[in-house]
């Protein structure tokens, strides 16, 4: 379920390219876990809102807005 995901912190690596989260459970919140979602199919020409849309969309428990 989306709402139970609490995203508290973000971090970026470059090789490989991935963009990690740091979120806990709602009902747990000292557990800390890290979900990470790969960046290989962004490219220097990429569009941002694209790559954006497509982050959010392949993400939604993770990226909620």
């Amino acid at each position: 379920m989306q709402s139970d995901i609490v995203p508290v912190n973000f971090g970026l690596k470059y090789k490989p390219a991935k963009l990690g989260v740091e979120y806990h459970i709602k009902d747990q919140p000292l557990a800390h876990f890290v979900h990470d979602i790969p960046l290989s199919f962004i490219t220097k020409y990429s569009d941002t809102d694209d790559v954006t849309d497509d982050l959010f969309d392949k993400n939604p428990l993770y990226l909620n807005p």
